[in-house]
């Protein structure tokens, strides 16, 4: 049965899965300063026609079931290859998330030793996808370990 405009058949996210070349420079910055919970950290061996071993964590803001979760994977055998991507390439170029307090999270990104690309510019409403203007988002764009473009969003008004 094919979707419908009333019956999309995407609802959301489920997971987004970033490749890391330090694992333990990524939990500090996605477990310990953007709060995730890591619910589960375990090595993972995948065969077939290009076998990968890797180091999986998996981190969830909760654990309702179906919530979106982010997974850190960090490729054992054969080694991390590869680059983030610059702003606007081709591909996934930048991961954006809501918070409650931006200034507080860019503090605390700032606190611990990650980069602060912009931060504090406020939008409204058409510019973030929203249909209504008066809609304003203050946003930051921070660097992960790996230096994955990270946006942060704080809803000014509801």
């Amino acid at each position: 049965m094919g979707a419908t405009m009333e019956e999309p058949l995407t609802t959301g996210i489920s997971h987004v899965a970033i490749g890391v070349t330090d694992m333990e420079a990524s939990l500090r910055f996605y477990r310990d300063v953007l709060g995730m919970t890591l619910t589960v950290d375990r090595t993972e061996a995948n065969g077939g026609e290009r076998p990968k071993n890797r180091r999986a964590c998996y981190l969830r803001w909760d654990d309702r079931p179906g919530a979106t979760y982010v997974v850190l994977d960090q490729r054992i055998e054969p080694a991390p290859q590869g680059q983030a991507a610059e702003l606007f390439d081709v591909g996934v170029h930048h991961l954006s998330f809501r918070t409650p307090d931006l200034p507080a999270l860019v503090e605390a990104v700032k606190t611990a030793g990650f980069d602060v690309w912009f931060s504090g510019s406020i939008h409204d409403g058409p510019a973030n996808a929203e249909p209504a203007e008066g809609h304003e988002v203050m946003t930051a764009m921070v660097l992960d370990p790996d230096r994955n473009v990270i946006q942060f969003d704080q809803w000014l008004t509801a």
